[in-house]
């Protein structure tokens, strides 16, 4: 029979137990038999025959000690019984798992500025030492938004986080991997960022002329949208928003407008027609990115169905098909219909009189985010003239 091939054991914790992988290329293995041994001493402190076809022996918990160093060596049987030659040895350390969290962070902290320097903290009972780590940021989804460079030692346990959205909820996680291999993990910690942001028209640039006098620059230009689709736009609510519910009516921004990099976006409307587009964003190679009001019916005990239950976002229930809701449809496609990237937001609450959609889009990086709430109008359009 061949020899098996026992791969590197990474370190682990004693008290959680690990698998043991090894390669083996020859008849069907229907058993293996692995023997550790104290690597101080030579003496044998495990030996255990485990009868399956799998190419792992597993160690439970409780089986070897941490702070300990073994070898080991593993061979395999054939549906005989007939052993395998041993393989060569492998040597592996037990460490307890190591505790890694942010010490300047606790779950659900509410952040009151776009930055936030996390410190971390790492302690290990046997004193195995951290050798990298990275930190990441995480948006809602528990999708990766950014991560920092691998960072190497522990002299310096932080991270910068900067350009953190307002009112956004985020997850932190850190990684990192001990000198011999362990794994530090803080596992996700949820905080959400509130802060004010102020209000300006717009910003100015004063500069000293050296003659009593100073100037006031100001980099600003309108952009104006226009209608097409045939006809004069038709004003409401004392003229701040425009009714494009007319079939082909849409408004053009293609002068003076253009979105690069990380963007949020925020839309504010009501009365949308099921699968119209309610916005799209074309670039200079005709790749598109839109949003498309959409309706339809959910089970009751799908994520979306009772989410929907739970808020009070349902237009309509029945027995059999469940809940009916209304969502946005988030599409990115290339000119060529070939790359396609589509997400969809939870159910959109129901309006009542008086209320408008509050529609926002955000980019950070390669990843897109939708989120609706309501808003009423009559507070809205004073919060504008103010």
């Amino acid at each position: 029979m061949a020899q098996p091939v026992l791969y590197i054991i990474p370190s682990f914790d004693a008290a959680v137990g690990a698998n043991i992988n090894f390669a083996y290329e020859g008849e069907q293995v229907f058993a293996n038999e692995l023997v550790i041994y104290d690597n101080e001493t030579g003496s044998q402190v495990y030996s255990q025959k485990t009868e399956w076809m799998r190419t792992y022996h597993t160690i439970n918990g409780g089986e070897l000690q941490n702070g300990k160093y073994y070898y080991c060596k593993l061979r395999v049987f054939n549906k005989a019984g007939e052993p395998s030659s041993w393989s060569s040895q492998k040597s592996f350390r037990c460490f307890t798992t190591p505790q890694f969290e942010f010490s300047n962070v606790t779950t659900g902290q509410i952040v009151q500025s776009s930055e936030l320097t996390v410190k971390l903290s790492y302690r290990q009972a046997e004193h195995e030492p951290l050798n990298t780590y990275t930190v990441g940021l995480y948006n809602a989804n528990h999708v990766l938004v950014r991560k920092s460079e691998t960072r190497y030692g522990v002299d310096l346990l932080e991270y910068t986080l900067k350009n953190l959205e307002d009112g956004t909820q985020y997850y932190l996680r850190a990684v990192g991997d001990t000198l011999n291999g362990m794994t530090a993990d803080t596992g996700f910690v949820p905080f959400s960022v509130k802060f004010i942001t102020p209000n300006y028209w717009t910003y100015v640039d004063l500069s000293d002329n050296h003659d009593g006098t100073v100037r006031v620059s100001c980099n600003i230009r309108t952009v104006t949208g226009r209608l097409d689709g045939g006809g004069n736009p038709e004003y409401i609510h004392d003229n701040h928003m425009v009714d494009l519910r007319k079939p082909g009516q849409r408004v053009l921004f293609d002068d003076g407008f253009t979105v690069q990099g990380n963007f949020t976006i925020k839309l504010l409307g009501y009365g949308f027609v099921v699968g119209e587009k309610i916005m799209e964003l074309i670039d200079k190679s005709n790749n598109t990115l839109s949003l498309t009001y959409r309706e339809g019916w959910a089970a009751t005990n799908s994520i979306m169905g009772s989410a929907a239950i739970t808020n009070k976002a349902c237009i309509a229930t029945d027995d059999i098909m469940g809940v009916k809701i209304g969502y946005i449809d988030v599409r990115c496609e290339s000119e060529s219909h070939s790359l396609v990237y589509t997400i969809h937001s939870t159910a959109m609450p129901v309006l009542t009189d008086g209320e408008e959609y509050l529609i926002q889009l955000r980019r950070i990086g390669e990843v897109c985010e939708i989120k609706v709430d309501k808003r009423n109008i009559a507070a809205v359009i004073e919060a504008q003239n103010l």
